[in-house]
C-alpha cells in the first residue's frame, strides 16, 4: 500500500474510535478519498422524454439505496446539491456536513414530484420500451420516437384528426319577398347553430323551420333539382357530408385550394306554396315561386282568425247551418270562406265592419242570381229520361243513371245506390251510329260529392295518403262546425285559415287542401266525360 492509503486508513480508525466515545455505537461510514467523482450523467437535447426519464430514475435509485443504508460512499459526490461536478476533498468535509441526507432527501422528494407530473402527462413507458430506443446520439434526431398508443392515446389522436381536418365555409342563401339574403357558416358549425341563423336569416322562429329544405348550387339544372330536407342532426350532417364530399372530388381532381365556390340554396317548405315543378300531374296545384316565405307569425294568425270566427258568429244561421248574408228581399246568401277571409283581412285594417259585408262583397252577393256557385254543392240526381217516340233511325241519346258513374278514382267512398245487374255502364253500349245526342244533357255535376267526414276516413285508410297515420278524421268535426261539409268547400280554403280553424300544422293543413283539390278534379273530369 501507498503512503497515503495508510494514512488514509489510521485516520478512518481514530474516527470511528472517536464517534464511539462521544456519540456512542453511532456506526457511520465514511466515503473514499480515493473515489474520483462521477460526472452527473447529462440529458442531451436529442434525448426522447423516456431517455431522460430513464436517466433521472437511475440517479433517485441511487438516492435511495444511499439513504436506506447511510452509506454516502454510494452515492456519486456530483449529486450534491452543492456542486455538480465538484469532487470531495476531504474526509472533514463529508463529516461536518450534518445536513446531508436532509439535502439527499430534497433531492428525492424532488424526484417524487417529477414522476407524479410525467404521470399526469400521460408518458406511458415500460422497461422494454426503454431497451428498444435507438443509443444515444449527441446530434438531434431526425426520426420522430413514437410510444405505445394506450386507449386513452388513440381516442386523443381520432380527436386531433378530427380536428385537423380542413373546415370550409358555406355560403347559404334564400329569397324573401323578391330578396336574396346569404350568410356564411362554418362547416363546423352545429345543427343548432345553422338553424338559429337560418332562422334569423328568415325572420321567424325557430319552430317554424320544421320542413326546413336545401339545394346546393352545384346540382345539375336539369331536370330541375327538388330540395332535400334537413330537420335532424343526421341529416344536417349528411348535408355537410354531401358538400365534403364534393370539395374533396374538386381537390382530387384541380388540386387543393382550386375549389369552385358554391352555394347552398335554403327554402323554407313550411312555408305557403309549392315549387313549379310539384304539381305537374294535377292542374289544380296553384303554380308558385320556390317555397321560401316564411310561414305567417302566429300574431297575424291569430288575429285573423278572430275576425273570421266574429263574421261567422254575427251571420249564423240555423236553417243552412252556416254564414249567410240575408238580402233585401229575404233570400240567404251562404257565404264562402273566401269570401269571409276576404271580408276580415278588411277589417283587420279597418276597410269593413262585421256588421255589415264591404261594397265589393256585397255588390256581387246583391248581383248574383241565386244559382248556387259552388261544385257539388247539392247531390245532383239526373231525370230518367222520357220514353217519347222518335224520328226513324233516329238514334237514342246514350242514357246515364245515376248509378252508372264511375267510382271515385282514388277512394272507395261508399256510393248513395247499389248498382244494379246488367244496366250498361259504358256509353259505346247503345246501338246506332256515333253521332252527338239530340237531347243536351244536364250541365250539372253527375258524381256524387263525399261527405267531409267520409272523406277524411278515406284519407286515413289510403295507403298512400294514410301511411304516415296522421289521423286526420280527428278534424271532421271542426271542419263542420266552420261550415265544410263537403270536399267541394275545402277546396276554397286557404291554408292558414284551415289551421286555425283545425288547429293543425302547417303541413296537415296543406296536404288536406292538396288532396281535396286533386280529387274535386278527377270528380269534375268525370263529370264532363258523363255529359258528353
Amino acid at each position: 500500500m501507498g503512503s497515503r492509503k495508510k494514512a488514509v486508513l489510521r485516520e478512518k480508525a481514530d474516527t470511528r474510535k472517536s464517534q464511539r466515545h462521544t456519540q456512542g455505537n453511532k456506526d457511520s461510514r465514511e466515503p473514499r478519498a480515493s473515489v474520483k467523482p462521477r460526472p452527473r450523467p447529462k440529458i442531451l437535447k436529442s434525448h426522447s422524454a423516456s431517455e431522460a426519464t430513464a436517466l433521472e430514475d437511475s440517479e433517485a435509485a441511487q438516492l435511495l439505496v444511499g439513504l436506506r443504508h447511510g452509506a454516502p460512499d454510494s452515492l456519486s459526490p456530483d449529486l450534491d446539491v452543492a456542486s455538480d461536478t465538484e469532487p470531495v476533498s476531504s474526509l472533514s468535509t463529508w463529516r461536518n456536513s450534518e445536513d446531508y441526507f436532509s439535502k439527499k432527501e430534497a433531492q428525492l422528494d424532488n424526484w417524487v414530484m417529477k414522476q407524479n407530473t410525467r404521470d399526469s402527462q400521460n408518458y406511458d413507458e415500460t422497461a422494454t420500451t426503454v431497451n428498444k430506443q435507438p443509443p444515444l446520439k449527441s446530434k438531434a434526431s431526425s426520426t420522430p420516437q413514437t410510444h405505445p398508443k394506450s386507449p386513452t392515446n388513440v381516442s386523443s389522436d381520432s380527436e386531433r384528426n378530427s380536428t385537423e381536418e380542413e373546415a370550409f365555409d358555406i355560403r347559404y342563401d334564400l329569397e324573401k319577398d323578391g330578396v336574396l339574403y346569404d350568410f356564411t357558416l362554418s362547416s363546423g358549425a352545429s345543427f343548432s347553430t345553422f338553424l338559429t341563423a337560418t332562422a334569423k336569416a328568415f325572420n321567424v322562429s325557430v319552430s317554424h323551420l320544421g320542413a326546413l329544405g336545401y339545394i346546393p348550387s352545384f346540382r345539375p339544372k336539369n331536370p330541375k333539382p327538388l330540395p332535400k330536407i334537413v330537420h335532424s342532426d343526421e341529416s344536417y350532417e349528411k348535408m355537410l357530408e354531401d358538400l365534403e364530399d364534393y370539395v374533396e372530388s374538386l381537390k382530387s381532381r384541380k388540386g387543393k385550394g382550386k375549389v369552385k365556390s358554391f352555394t347552398v340554396r335554403l327554402l323554407d317548405t313550411s312555408g305557403p306554396g309549392t315549387r313549379k315543378d310539384i304539381g305537374k300531374k294535377s292542374k289544380t296545384v296553384g303554380k308558385v315561386v320556390d317555397a321560401s316565405t316564411p310561414a305567417l307569425t302566429e300574431e297575424d294568425n291569430s288575429e285573423e282568425h278572430i275576425l273570421y270566427r266574429k263574421i261567422e258568429k254575427a251571420h249564423h244561421c240555423d236553417q243552412h247551418g252556416k254564414a249567410c248574408w240575408v238580402r233585401d228581399n229575404g233570400s240567404h246568401y251562404q257565404l264562402t270562406t273566401s269570401e269571409i277571409t276576404q271580408w276580415a283581412l278588411l277589417m283587420k285594417i279597418h276597410k269593413a265592419l262585421v256588421d255589415k259585408p264591404p261594397d265589393s262583397l256585397l255588390d256581387s252577393i246583391e248581383n248574383d242570381t241565386g244559382v248556387s256557385r259552388f261544385r257539388g254543392r247539392t247531390r245532383a240526381v239526373p231525370a230518367m229520361p222520357t220514353a217519347t217516340p222518335s224520328p226513324w233511325n233516329t238514334p237514342y241519346p246514350p242514357s246515364y243513371p245515376p248509378w252508372a258513374y264511375p267510382p271515385f278514382p282514388t277512394y272507395p267512398y261508399p256510393s248513395p245506390m247499389p248498382p244494379a245487374p246488367g244496366r250498361a255502364t259504358s256509353p259505346h253500349s247503345s246501338p246506332g251510329p256515333t253521332s252527338s245526342p239530340s237531347v243536351t244533357p244536364s250541365k250539372r255535376s253527375l258524381i256524387d260529392i263525399p261527405h267531409i267526414s267520409e272523406w277524411l276516413e278515406g284519407v286515413d285508410k289510403d295507403d298512400i295518403r294514410g301511411q304516415d297515420g296522421l289521423q286526420v278524421s280527428q278534424y271532421s268535426d271542426a271542419l263542420e262546425t266552420n261550415g265544410i261539409i263537403r270536399i267541394s268547400d275545402l277546396v276554397d280554403v286557404e291554408v292558414n285559415q284551415l289551421m286555425a280553424m283545425i288547429g293543425a300544422n302547417w303541413g296537415v293543413a296543406n296536404r288536406l287542401v292538396k288532396y281535396a283539390k286533386e280529387d274535386m278534379g278527377q270528380i269534375n273530369k268525370m263529370s264532363k266525360k258523363s255529359r258528353h
